[in-house]
């Protein structure tokens, strides 16, 4: 069976609104094989398969400063490169799309030795590096701000489309806070705070909540709390055991019953989580991360709290500042309900379709 071919991954930002295209591919033309192409030791390499498509994996990393590395790095690509052409070939592959992670690099490169149609997804402002260098070999290049365009040059900037954040339509699903908050064992009735630092989670939200968790639990809120594989799960999990006010896990999956669950979110600033903030209109507490390329998260929180959408604190305040914000908007819910009024925004919900459509006629194309 031919199939589309998506490389993506790395962190959920990256992998999310690429399995959100697929689905919507998979909707529209279930006779489609849709595979992915990842890393072993990523998320991708047990969501792709729990969501039910199928996963190839390559060996990659993205070059790094040490001279040990940069040496052994164009071997390691070359055997990326020659992995993914015998994946392509096997799969008999008609069309890619590159989710932006840097081992979409290498099979794109595969791609275009087999003169597949290839677009890439970029999902920030700032164009990343693996998005860079496949650009000069994309057929369409989907963007989901409009600064993104300016960062190519006038010969690419005409395969640009203007999208949004595609994500996955299963987030739109219509649940009930206290089902959402019964799903993960919490008490249907309260306030409840949802906290995740992303899939690889992030050390200062992390600290933060550990000095903090036990002040929200007194104040009577629910705590939902994803800490990724940055924090010892088991020591915290230890250190508050209490299971119907309280739940820690490495990573959450069911996503829209965490969001239908939360009165608050506080996450970081990545493109993703804020398509998904936006589609659902939530309130929250925007912590972006402080290596970013060119401190794109911050620049994306500050264009949220400017329109009055989101409060933001810098990750070097989250220690000091976090149960300062958390505590003043849990008490104010005409506050909170501001925020997720402001936040609500709807063009996301078509991106994903919109890239799903191009993708199956460029597919289809190469079946005739």
């Amino acid at each position: 069976m031919s199939t589309i071919v998506i490389a993506s991954g790395g962190t959920g930002g990256h992998l999310y609104p690429t399995v959100a295209i697929a689905e919507a591919i998979r909707e529209m033309r279930p006779d489609i094989r849709i595979v992915f192409i990842g890393t072993r030791d990523r998320i991708e390499s047990h969501e792709v398969p729990r969501l039910g498509f199928d996963f190839y994996p390559i060996e990659i990393q993205a070059p790094r400063k040490s001279v040990r590395h940069l040496l052994r790095f164009p071997i390691k690509f070359w055997q990326a490169y020659r992995s993914s052409l015998s994946i392509l070939r096997e799969l008999d592959a008609r069309v890619f799309l590159g989710g932006g992670a840097y081992l979409s690099v290498p099979v794109a490169y595969a791609a275009k030795k087999k003169n597949l149609p290839i677009a890439i997804l970029e999902i920030n402002a700032v164009v990343g590096r693996a998005n860079r260098i496949i650009a000069p070999r994309a057929d369409k290049i989907f963007i989901s701000y409009a600064e993104a365009k300016k960062q190519f040059s006038s010969s690419l900037a005409v395969k640009t489309q203007l999208i949004g954040t595609p994500i996955r339509d299963s987030l739109k699903e219509n649940i009930l806070p206290a089902t959402g908050r019964d799903h993960f064992g919490l008490e249907p009735d309260r306030k409840t705070l949802l906290v995740f630092g992303g899939s690889l989670g992030a050390r200062s939200l992390n600290e933060a909540m550990r000095l903090s968790a036990k002040h929200f639990l007194d104040a009577g809120f629910n705590i939902l709390w994803q800490t990724g594989a940055s924090a010892n799960i088991a020591e915290l999990q230890e250190a508050f055991p209490e299971t119907t006010r309280i739940c820690i896990r490495q990573y959450i999956s069911e996503m829209p019953e965490a969001y239908a669950a939360s009165d608050l979110v506080v996450a970081r600033a990545g493109a993703s989580t804020l398509a998904e903030l936006s589609t659902l209109g939530k309130a929250a507490i925007l912590v972006p991360y402080p290596l970013a390329a060119m401190n794109h998260q911050e620049k994306n929180a500050n264009s949220f709290r400017d329109r009055g959408a989101a409060v933001v604190i810098l990750d070097r305040d989250i220690v000091s500042l976090l149960q300062h914000e958390v505590f003043k908007l849990m008490a104010d819910d005409t506050k909170r309900s501001d925020l997720a009024k402001k936040m609500l925004a709807d063009e996301n919900i078509t991106a994903r379709n919109v890239v799903a459509k191009y993708l199956i006629e460029q597919f289809d194309s190469k079946n005739r």
